[in-house]
C-alpha cells in the first residue's frame, strides 16, 4: 500500500519546470507528515514546493503549520484548484466525496492524488526513498502484463511505441484468457510471449506486474501469489508509472530521496518542539535566536522569518541592550560559563500597559565538558495569571483575616449580649430543633451546649418526645412561622432538679432572603413566683369570702337564737313563779315552729298586726310569761 502511495505522490505530475507546485487537502496526521518533509525547503532547488493547505477544522495541526510558514490556506479545498501554477493537489482527508469532488471540479493540468488510510506513515518516507532508489544496475525494469483488451493495448502500444523506454523497460509477457484480445495480437505481432493463465506469466521473473483488467479479484489473486520480488500496479498506477518514464523519473527519485532523507531527523525534532505547550528558543551565544517552535510564534505574533537571526531581547522585550542592561537578570552568561540550568522571574511593562511575569528557564545545549558549538534553549512560561492569582490570594487573605477579626469581634459582641440577658434564649428552626441557646438557658437546664443544640426543643424543656400540642400547653412556635407575627404562651419547664417551673414564652420569627419565616427566637421569663402569690392571693380571696359567708350565716342564725334564748329564760322565769297558761304556751309554739315556716293565709292561729304599746299580746307586761 505504501508503494502505491510512492507512485500517487511522485510519479503522475507534467514536466514544465524545475519545481512542481503542491497543495494538500487534510492538515491531519497524513498532511502534516507531507508539510513537514517539504517545509520549510531545505535548498532553493527543491522539487516540490508546498503552496496551499485546505482543512475544515482551523485548528488542524497542518493548517497552523502551513500559517507558521506563510503558506495560503483555506476552509474550501475547492479553492486550492485556483491556486496559481498548482501541478498537484493530494488528498490526504480520506474522505471518497472529497476526492470525487476534486477529480470533477480540477482543470485539466492538475492532477489530483489520493491517499489510502490506513497505513504507517511513521516509515511512509523511508517507502518514498525504497520506491525511488535509482536501479543499481543498467538492466531494463522486466514488466508483464495482465489483461490485453482495450487498455492493455494502449498501455502496450505506448511502452513499445517510444524508443527512448527500450533500454528501460522490458516486456516479458502478456496474459489474457480470451486469445482474440486486441493486446494478445500486439503482443504476438512484435514477437513478445503471450499466456492464458496469468500464473505462467508470474513464472518469467518479473519486476513489475500491471494489472490492467480492472477486476479486484484478479489483482488480489497476483499479490497473493507473486513472487516477494515482484511488483503489482493496476491500471490507474500504470498510467502513473508511464508518465514518471516521461518526466525523467531517475532524476527526480533522486532528488527526492535526498530531499526527505535530510529533513527526517529535523522534522521529527520541529514536530516534538512545536508541540510543546510553552514558548520555546534556541540561542546563540550573541543572544541571537537560532530556533524557535510554534507556541513562540503564536504567543508572540511573528513569524519564524522574523524572529531567526534576531537578538532575543530584541524580539522579546523590544530593548536596544540584553537585558541585564536594562535592569533585567540575564542567565544566558551564567548558562554558558557553568553549564546548568538557571531559572528566573521577569517582571516587565506588557503590550497592554499591564504588569506580567514570565518565568525564563535556561539549560545548555552542550556538553558539561565543552564543545565547538554551544548554545543553550530558553523556555518560557507566561506566569502571570499565577502570579495575580498569589496576590489576589494574598489580598483575598488579608481581606479574610480582617473580616474574620471583624466577624469574631461581633460573635464576642453577640455573644456578651445573648449571655448577658437574664432571661432564657433558644433559636428553633421549624422541626423544633435547637440551633443555639445563651448561657443562662443552659444554666436553667444544667446541660452543655453540645448537650442541647441539635436536639428538640420539647425534649429538653418539656421533657416529652413531641412537640407540645395539648390545649392548655400550645405551642407558639406554631403560631409565630404561621402569621410571621411574635406569639406567646405560659409553659412548664423542667429545671435541673427535675422540677416543673413556671415560664412566660414568647417567640419572635426570624425571616429567610425570602421573606419566609423559619426560625424564631423563643425568649422565656420565670414566673414561678408570680403564679404562685397569685395561686395564694386567689386561695386568701376565696378563704376571706368564705369567712364573709360564715359571718353572714352565723348572724343570720344568732339572731333567732337570741330570741329563743330571751324566751327561754322568761318561760323559766315565768314556771319558777307557777304553772303557766295553756293558751299562752299555744301562741308562743305559733310564733317559732320547728321547721321555720310560718302558717300560710288561712291556717289558724295566724298572727295579726297589733301595736305593741296598746295591747299585750303576750302578757309580757302583765308577767304572766
Amino acid at each position: 500500500m505504501g508503494r502505491k502511495i510512492l507512485y500517487n505522490a511522485a510519479l503522475n505530475m507534467t514536466v514544465k519546470s524545475s519545481q512542481y507546485k503542491v497543495a494538500i487537502v487534510g492538515g491531519g496526521r497524513q498532511g502534516m507528515a507531507l508539510l513537514e518533509a517539504l517545509v520549510p525547503p531545505q535548498n532553493s532547488h527543491q522539487y516540490l514546493q508546498v503552496v496551499g493547505v485546505a482543512d475544515v477544522n482551523p485548528e488542524a495541526p497542518g493548517l497552523l503549520y502551513a500559517q507558521r510558514h506563510g503558506i495560503f490556506t483555506t476552509e474550501r479545498y475547492t479553492e486550492l484548484l485556483n491556486l496559481e501554477g498548482v501541478d498537484l493537489i493530494f488528498d490526504a482527508a480520506g474522505q471518497p466525496e472529497v476526492s470525487q469532488e476534486l477529480e470533477r471540479q480540477r482543470p485539466p493540468q492538475v492532477t489530483v492524488l489520493t491517499g489510502e488510510r490506513p497505513y504507517p506513515w511513521d516509515d511512509f518516507w523511508d517507502l518514498i526513498a525504497k520506491g525511488f532508489a535509482p536501479p543499481k544496475t543498467p538492466e531494463p525494469l522486466k514488466v508483464g502484463l495482465v489483461g490485453a483488451g482495450r487498455g492493455g493495448s494502449e498501455v502496450l502500444r505506448l511502452i513499445t511505441g517510444d524508443r527512448q523506454h527500450q533500454d528501460r523497460i522490458q516486456i516479458l509477457g502478456v496474459a489474457d484468457r480470451n486469445p482474440q484480445a486486441p493486446g494478445m495480437a500486439i503482443a504476438q505481432n512484435l514477437g513478445i510471449p503471450t499466456f492464458l493463465n496469468y500464473r505462467e506469466l508470474l513464472r518469467q521473473n518479473l519486476d513489475l506486474v500491471m494489472e490492467l483488467t480492472g477486476n479486484p479479484k484478479v489483482r488480489e489473486e497476483l499479490i497473493r501469489i507473486k513472487p516477494a520480488t515482484t511488483q503489482v500496479i493496476d491500471h490507474v498506477e500504470a498510467r502513473l508509472f508511464y508518465e514518471l518514464l516521461r518526466l525523467a523519473e531517475d532524476q527526480f527519485r533522486q532528488k527526492i530521496e535526498s530531499e526527505i532523507r535530510l529533513s527526517t531527523q529535523r522534522n521529527r525534532f520541529q514536530r516534538i518542539f512545536d508541540h510543546l505547550p510553552d514558548p520555546v528558543l534556541v540561542l546563540n551565544p550573541d543572544h541571537t535566536v537560532e530556533w524557535v517552535n510554534f507556541t513562540f510564534l503564536h504567543r508572540f505574533q511573528t513569524t519564524e522569518g522574523q524572529v531567526r537571526g534576531q537578538r532575543c531581547y530584541q524580539v522579546l522585550r523590544q530593548l536596544d541592550a540584553p537585558c541585564h542592561q536594562r535592569g533585567l537578570f540575564c542567565p544566558l552568561e551564567e548558562v554558558l560559563e557553568k553549564g546548568t540550568t538557571v531559572q528566573v522571574i521577569h517582571r516587565y511593562p506588557g503590550l497592554d500597559g499591564d504588569i506580567r511575569f514570565d518565568e525564563i528557564s535556561m539549560a545548555p545545549l552542550f556538553p558539561r565538558e565543552g564543545g565547538t558549538r554551544k548554545r543553550v534553549i530558553e523556555v518560557i512560561k507566561d506566569i502571570t495569571a499565577q502570579k495575580r492569582l498569589e496576590e489576589d490570594l494574598q489580598k483575598s487573605e488579608e481581606k479574610a483575616q480582617q473580616l474574620f477579626k471583624q466577624a469574631n469581634a461581633g460573635k464576642i459582641f453577640l455573644e456578651t449580649i445573648l449571655n448577658g440577658i437574664q432571661d432564657n434564649m433558644v433559636v428553633i428552626d421549624a422541626d423544633y430543633r435547637i440551633i443555639e441557646v445563651n448561657r443562662a438557658y443552659l444554666e436553667m437546664a444544667g446541660l452543655s451546649r453540645s448537650e442541647v443544640v441539635g436536639k428538640f426543643c420539647y425534649q429538653i424543656s418539656h421533657h416529652v418526645d413531641r412537640p407540645c400540642s395539648t390545649p392548655d400547653h400550645p405551642c407558639p412556635l406554631k403560631d409565630a412561622l404561621r402569621t410571621g407575627k411574635p406569639a406567646s404562651g405560659t409553659h412548664v419547664h423542667y429545671d435541673r432538679q427535675g422540677q416543673e417551673r413556671y415560664y412566660h414564652v414568647v417567640c419572635h420569627p426570624l425571616f429567610d432572603e425570602t421573606g419566609q419565616a423559619t426560625r424564631v427566637v423563643e425568649l422565656s421569663q420565670d414566673i414561678t413566683k408570680e403564679v404562685m402569690a397569685r395561686s395564694r392571693m386567689l386561695h386568701d380571696d376565696k378563704m376571706t369570702s368564705l369567712g364573709k359567708l360564715s359571718a353572714s350565716v352565723v348572724h343570720e342564725i344568732n339572731n333567732p337564737l337570741t330570741g329563743i334564748l330571751t324566751f327561754i329564760k322568761l318561760l323559766q322565769r315565768t314556771l319558777a313563779e307557777g304553772p303557766g297558761q295553756p293558751s299562752g304556751i299555744t301562741r308562743i309554739s305559733a310564733l317559732f315552729r320547728p321547721d321555720g315556716k310560718r302558717d300560710h293565709p288561712g291556717q289558724q292561729d295566724r298572727f295579726q298586726p297589733v301595736g305593741l304599746f296598746q295591747e299585750d299580746p303576750a302578757g309580757i307586761q302583765t308577767g304572766q310569761y
